[in-house]
């Protein structure tokens, strides 16, 4: 644990676990963020608004312990230790400075909370802020008004990856694939064979949408083939979220869960170009792949259960 400045910061690691013949290790940063959080509606929504801006890291709620917390998780072995590294490390440094940098601001969205601020348990407060903090004002922001676009070859790149096992197309500065959700059949052979085609859910990356706060990057959204009422869809939204960093999904926690414009269950991360690395988007589409079955086995027990 440690403190940027005035709210606490914690990177653990989980037991190793043996996974497909691989040793593998999941990576949590975790950064306080509110205290007092009410458990209302009012509540559901301000996280959903906040999760659609997601950038690499998702707000986590705990109704219970009424706190609200930023969370990024990476798994990592042998075979990805470089890549996952630096995928790591952005996360620690974006959690901390955003953290400082809204926490008074989106306090207001929430009745009753407040900032989760702490000391040292041996130095008190900590007075000045760490270089860290104002990563996102003094690096991100700069850079990326200067940073050239992603070109074609990063879309093209992770087509010739992805092809042999999905559906996927690419163009100047978009890709679009297809995962399974409730089945391993793309929607257009299911189709074909007039069987229903909602079994995939829609993988969806682009350069050309500004994030409101950091600018030009990589967007990415993945749509599940669900759609709930609102007040429904906002909690499981959050229950998804709370899942992702506390248990087992074999998916990166780099973004959020949140419910969209139609209601759909989507899930949104955002890279900000100076962070963007080549063949990343490869990576990142195969973690939406395996977090797709993975949602729809969380809401299928859901559904069981109630």
């Amino acid at each position: 644990m440690w403190w940027g400045h005035h709210l606490a910061q914690r990177i653990w690691a989980d037991q190793c676990q043996r996974d497909m013949q691989i040793d593998v290790t999941l990576m949590h940063v975790e950064t306080d963020f509110l205290k007092n959080v009410e458990d209302n509606q009012q509540t559901y929504e301000s996280l959903n608004a906040l999760n659609k801006d997601a950038i690499q890291f998702a707000f986590i709620y705990d109704p219970r312990e009424r706190w609200v917390k930023l969370h990024t998780s990476v798994y990592t072995h042998r075979q990805n230790i470089e890549w996952s590294r630096r995928l790591f490390l952005r996360a620690v440094g974006l959690q901390v400075s955003y953290a400082h940098m809204k926490v008074e601001s989106i306090s207001h969205l929430f009745k009753g909370s407040e900032p989760d601020i702490s000391n040292h348990p041996d130095k008190s407060y900590r007075q000045e802020k760490d270089e860290m903090v104002s990563l996102i004002e003094q690096f991100y922001i700069p850079m990326g008004e200067n940073a050239p676009p992603l070109d074609s070859r990063t879309f093209k790149y992770t087509e010739d990856q992805l092809r042999s096992s999905m559906m996927v197309t690419s163009g100047e500065n978009w890709l679009t694939a297809e995962f399974p959700f409730s089945g391993n059949e793309p929607v257009s052979v299911r189709l074909a064979q007039g069987k229903p085609g909602i079994v995939t859910s829609l993988f969806m990356a682009n350069s050309k949408e500004m994030h409101p706060l950091l600018g030009r990057g990589l967007m990415m959204r993945m749509k599940l083939p669900v759609s709930y009422a609102r007040e429904e869809g906002l909690h499981i939204a959050s229950i998804l979220n709370l899942k992702e960093a506390t248990e087992w999904s074999k998916c990166h926690l780099n973004g959020a869960w949140c419910i969209d414009d139609q209601f759909d269950l989507a899930f949104i991360s955002f890279f900000p170009i100076v962070a963007c690395q080549h063949g990343e988007l490869a990576n990142f589409a195969l973690s939406n792949s395996i977090r797709s079955k993975w949602a729809w086995q969380v809401l299928t027990k859901k559904e069981e259960d109630s």
